[in-house]
């Protein structure tokens, strides 16, 4: 079987782009890791919801009382990330037994 040239070179430099863009986004992802909290606001609202979920047994809540102060609002769903971050403790967990779910917050966009 004969390769052409030009189209693994084209591969070969398609693929290192996207390597170098990878490290660079895994680079400055985990350049924030060493700060104590969540540093910007939508993924501390993910890790928020994520924390209440959890602790009502993974079912969502109805109303969500720490937005729009007094009256609240209605749960947005949005579930699919809040569960992954849950999942990803509950391995975590298993491994880790003294992981805070703080941490896998900040980690597991990556």
């Amino acid at each position: 079987m004969e390769i052409n040239k030009n189209k693994l070179i084209n591969w070969l430099i398609v693929t290192t782009i996207l390597l170098v863009i990878i490290y660079l986004s895994v680079f400055v992802r985990l350049s924030t890791l060493d700060a104590p909290t969540i540093l910007d606001y939508d993924p501390w609202w993910y890790y928020r919801h994520a924390l209440e979920i959890m602790n009502n047994n993974l079912i969502p809540p109805k109303w969500d009382y720490q937005t729009f102060y007094p009256p609240g609002r209605p749960y947005e769903v949005q579930l699919g990330f809040e569960y992954t971050m849950i999942l990803f403790y509950k391995i975590a967990q298993l491994f880790f037994k003294n992981i805070s779910f703080m941490f896998i917050a900040k980690i597991s966009p990556l």
